[in-house]
């Protein structure tokens, strides 16, 4: 990882998927990066901005115990809030062989 080493870590990677957590204190910022299709399951509640590349941006109220889809995107991340933004992501890298 290029972008995001001291708030992101590798789980686990293969050909198929790679798997990271995420942690990021109240006030840490993670600078512009991007994800292929991926799922999120956020251990903890919590407050992000969320910036894209055209400067647009949208505070984002986490709640912990849910997962969401997301398709790819290229984004900055800002915890807003006073709790620790936690988080696991799976990135998607193609579709299964024969499918």
């Amino acid at each position: 990882m290029q972008v995001g080493a001291d708030t992101h870590s590798v789980l686990l990677e293969n050909a198929r998927v790679r798997v990271l957590a995420a942690r990021v204190e109240p006030g840490g910022k993670v600078p512009m990066h991007s994800h292929p299709g991926n799922v999120v399951y956020f251990l903890a509640d919590a407050k992000v901005r969320v910036t894209t590349p055209d400067g647009k941006s949208v505070i984002r109220d986490i709640k912990g115990g849910t997962a969401n889809w997301y398709e790819a995107v290229t984004h900055a991340v800002e915890n807003v809030g006073t709790t620790e933004f936690r988080e696991v992501q799976i990135e998607l890298k193609g579709a299964a062989p024969g499918h």
